[in-house]
C-alpha cells in the first residue's frame, strides 16, 4: 500500500519574562488528513497552551 505525500504546518508563540513564560503551539494548522507509516490516522488541527512559573 502506498501512503500519499502530505505537508503539515505547525507554529509556536511564546511570551517570556523573568518569572514566567506563556506559550501557545498549533499543530497541523492546515488541518491536513494524513496517516503514519502504520496506516493510522494522525491528529487533526489542535492547539496546546502552557503557563510556566519560574522561581
Amino acid at each position: 500500500m502506498l501512503i500519499p505525500s502530505y505537508t503539515t504546518f505547525d507554529a509556536s508563540l511564546f511570551f517570556e519574562r523573568s518569572s514566567y513564560r506563556i506559550s501557545l503551539k498549533g499543530n497541523n494548522l492546515s488541518d491536513e488528513k494524513y496517516w503514519s507509516y502504520r496506516i493510522t490516522p494522525q491528529a487533526p488541527r489542535n492547539f496546546v497552551g502552557s503557563i510556566a512559573y519560574k522561581f
